[in-house]
């Protein structure tokens, strides 16, 4: 029971990380992603600080405005700052790349930067427009979505029950190792295939009333008769529970031998 409500959990938790990843660049548009506009000579002198480089990097604009950009670099990265300057010295823009700035209490944040080439009337390169992004909540994200996705396939392939990840029109999207033992197939070859195939029908529409089941939401757990690959029926005891995505995630224990004992 543990290790089923432990699949369940991870298999949540996976779809819910992935979810909001999709959320995340909706909410970027009018939260602490918004970009910065920064303005700098070529010797680095910032000449001009948005409201939203007020706000990412803590330093009100008549603080930051003349000051050198090194008061946002990390001291490992202040080459990576005479690099860029050189690109646009010659004349070449700096194309958007992921790196880190400082905040003014010091914490450390991932942005992504992109730079340009100020020119004044007689094309000449007198300063550089500096674009920067905030993405620490991105990266946060995307943390926890992989760490999700560990937790949920390392769980899934070791569960010591047949576990299927099965979508609304009851296609099997994945199967872990146990379940394609228990139906007597190799890993992986039960992909694709149709759940209710598997279904021994001792009574007629029995497999469509499988699909439903799994098609229908919510919690359920009942009795199933399967057909193993060799032809053998076995008695299975089923669960299946939706997931956030829509997709059900059906856990399979062979209860064969205890029926016949």
């Amino acid at each position: 029971v543990a290790a089923l409500k432990a699949a369940v959990a991870a298999a949540t938790a996976k779809a819910l990380a992935e979810e909001q990843i999709a959320k995340e660049f909706a909410d970027d548009a009018e939260q602490r992603t918004a970009l910065v506009a920064a303005l700098k000579t070529l010797d680095g002198v910032i000449t001009s600080w948005n409201g939203a480089a007020e706000q990412i990097f803590g330093y009100p604009a008549t603080d930051a405005i003349s000051r050198s950009i090194a008061i946002i670099l990390p001291v490992d990265r202040l080459q990576e700052e005479g690099r860029l300057r050189a690109t646009i010295a010659d004349g070449r823009r700096v194309p958007s790349f992921e790196t880190q700035r400082r905040r003014q209490d010091g914490v450390l944040i991932d942005v992504s930067v992109a730079c340009s080439p100020i020119r004044d009337r007689q094309d000449r390169i007198v300063g550089v427009s500096s674009i920067v992004r905030d993405i620490s909540e991105t990266k946060r994200r995307e943390l926890a979505r992989r760490n999700a996705e560990r937790s949920y396939r390392t769980l899934f392939e070791q569960a010591p029950v047949g576990l299927a990840v099965v979508d609304r029109s009851g296609r099997i999207v994945e199967a872990n190792d146990h379940l394609c033992g228990i139906l007597g197939y190799a890993p992986f070859a039960l992909e694709g295939r149709y759940f209710g195939d598997f279904v021994a029908e001792s009574a007629p529409g029995q497999g469509e009333r499988v699909i439903e089941t799994l098609a229908g939401g919510g919690d359920t757990d009942t009795q199933w008769r399967l057909r193993r690959r060799d032809g053998a029926i076995i008695d299975v005891e089923a669960a299946a529970t939706t997931m956030p995505d829509a997709r059900t995630l059906t856990i399979v224990r062979d209860v064969t031998e205890r029926h016949r004992s």
